[in-house]
């Protein structure tokens, strides 16, 4: 649990380094969800799309996430919310 906080924290926090997205993205799909994978996936397309299409810089990109009234990493946070809750409500607590 520790873990994957932990993982979707730094995809998170590093979205200005489109090549370490890459990564992460790899990383999550080891042991996350489909969903959560998919909503990673999509918001690097979307981050790749929009740079592609402007020709904007990451400082750009920041910019506009920044400014926007969307967060752009609104849909990945609340999936990852929402599998890390089922996680927990499924976890059993050792008995004394």
């Amino acid at each position: 649990m520790t873990l994957r906080e932990q993982l979707y924290s730094d995809f998170i926090k590093d979205f200005g380094r489109l090549i370490h997205l890459y990564e992460l993205v790899s990383r999550i799909r080891l042991m996350a969800s489909s969903p959560v994978v998919k909503a990673a996936e999509d918001f690097v397309k979307q981050i790749l799309m929009h740079f592609a299409e402007e020709n904007l810089t990451i400082e750009q990109l920041q910019n506009i996430a920044l400014t926007s009234k969307v967060h752009p990493l609104q849909h990945f946070s609340e999936v990852c919310r929402v599998e890390l809750q089922a996680i927990t409500r499924n976890m059993k607590l050792p008995t004394m």
